[in-house]
């Protein structure tokens, strides 16, 4: 990817393989979670790359006492395998597209990933409006 001056551009990745839980861990049985929170621009609770976007502002995402404050990817290591409560906050102004609180089984050594949680605005920020003038033309 080349990039002009003044340019930016956001990369969202993390290099954990379920192999890698062992040394990063310690002793014990752990695993990955992982999932996005996401701006639901059809208000659907399906998320959809391409369509759907990061958050204007982060949201807290929490599985047991590891948190994170994302707007998009997260992902959370050393989990302890078995049930495990995912919860999200909504950033201020969206409303939940889907539920705050998910239940997953972490399997041992494995990942629990697409742990998604939708955000929909409350009501639209006044910079994401569109207007549309009609043009007329008289003769």
């Amino acid at each position: 990817m080349e990039l002009q001056a003044g340019q930016t551009r956001r990369l969202d990745f993390a290099l954990v393989s379920d192999s890698d839980i062992p040394s990063l861990c310690g002793s014990g049985s752990y695993g990955i979670v992982s999932g996005y929170v996401y701006s639901d621009t059809l208000s659907d609770g399906q998320f959809v790359i391409g369509i759907d976007q990061p958050t204007l502002t982060p949201a807290v995402v929490s599985v047991g006492s590891q948190t994170q404050s994302t707007n998009w990817a997260y992902g959370f290591t050393c989990v302890p395998s078995g049930s495990a409560v995912v919860t999200s906050t909504n950033p201020s102004g969206y409303t939940n597209t889907t539920p705050n609180t998910v239940t997953v089984n972490v399997p041992a050594s494995g990942t629990v990933d697409a742990v998604n949680f939708g955000k929909a605005f409350e009501s639209a920020p006044v910079n994401l409006y569109r207007v549309f003038v009609p043009i007329v033309r008289r003769e």
